[in-house]
């Protein structure tokens, strides 16, 4: 039987105010147990709720729910259903608690595959090149004004939060897996081909004023389960997850790689093809795999002027401070 997220079981039953039962219409289970038929069911929407595994949408499985007696949205939804196109099947979006807040800005798609998802656009986001955004359940997801898109692709798991800033600049892919969010600041630029991958229940926060080159990749999970034969012990955990945090103003370089767990301060750099799996103190400079100190108390700035003293001097001063080693 397909499984159900238990958040999501949750906030179905705070909305319905009746418990949920998982209803696996392909192998004909509810919760797990053997069932004859549907119809056993029938006349028990006053006491439960039906959601059906994501993996079991299909117009016949819905044709045999439906003939069992029970309505849409009033006696069961889907985990995940079929692609709902805003403007397209605004309706039905609306009726499954979705919704958009402000204008989708032009070469922007946005599909629903969920239910209690919002999706905020600011003002003067400027979109280059098209983009298909495709949103699951709970998620809470904000453009802020004058963001720019290009060559993005997002993807979403249920319960996931992500927020940018004003006049940030998007490319590359991002995955939010499940309970996490993804938080990039003001004027954040974040270059082509760059991965962002955050775990299961964590955080991955990019600073204002910082700067993502690009290749690069932020991974907020182990991924894979590593076992060791001779310990008879796994050495990590797949579920394992560990907050990133680029802190405001850090300057990471082409092709870098940054390790879950890893902090990186205010107004430092990280060399191209460097590899990141310890804290990096503020306004320094570190390079190599993996990687290490080879300059503190510098600052930086995105004038390419190399005499431009003045540009330094005009930064915030939060950004040009002495290295504050821990």
């Amino acid at each position: 039987m397909g499984e159900v997220d238990t958040a999501f079981r949750e906030k179905v039953e705070e909305l319905t105010g009746k418990p949920t039962v998982v209803g696996s219409i392909n192998k004909k289970k509810i919760d797990g147990k053997n069932i004859i038929d549907l119809n056993l069911l029938k006349g028990l929407s006053e006491e439960y709720y039906i959601v059906v595994p994501w993996l079991e949408y299909s117009k016949v499985n819905w044709d045999r729910i439906k003939n069992a007696g029970y309505e849409e949205l009033t006696d069961f939804l889907w985990e995940k259903h079929d692609y709902l196109k805003y403007l397209e099947d605004k309706e039905l979006i609306a009726k499954y608690g979705n919704k958009i807040i402000g204008e989708v800005p032009k070469g922007i798609s946005v599909y629903f595959r969920g239910c209690n998802t919002t999706v905020t656009f600011g003002k003067n986001i400027k979109v280059l090149s098209k983009t298909r955004l495709v949103v699951t359940s709970n998620n809470e997801i904000k453009f802020g004004n004058n963001v720019t898109i290009k060559h993005v692709k997002l993807s979403f798991k249920n319960n996931t939060r992500m927020t940018v800033g004003n006049n940030a600049i998007l490319m590359g892919f991002a995955h939010i897996n499940t309970g996490s969010v993804l938080e990039i600041g003001d004027r954040v630029k974040i270059a082509e081909r760059v991965r962002i991958l955050t775990g299961i229940n964590n955080k991955i926060t990019i600073g204002k004023d910082s700067q993502i080159g690009s290749d690069s990749m932020l991974l907020g999970s182990q991924g894979h389960t590593i076992y060791d034969m001779d310990k008879k012990t796994f050495t990590n955990n797949m579920n394992m997850s560990c907050n990133i945090t680029l802190k405001d103003h850090v300057w990471l370089g082409c092709n870098s790689y940054v390790y879950l767990g890893v902090t990186i301060g205010t107004g430092s750099i990280v060399g191209f093809c460097t590899m990141v799996l310890k804290d990096i103190p503020n306004n320094c400079m570190a390079f190599g795999s993996p990687a290490r100190i080879i300059k503190k108390n510098i600052a930086w700035d995105y004038d390419n002027d190399i005499e431009s003293y003045e540009s330094i001097m005009n930064l915030d001063s939060e950004y040009r401070r002495m290295t504050r080693e821990k």
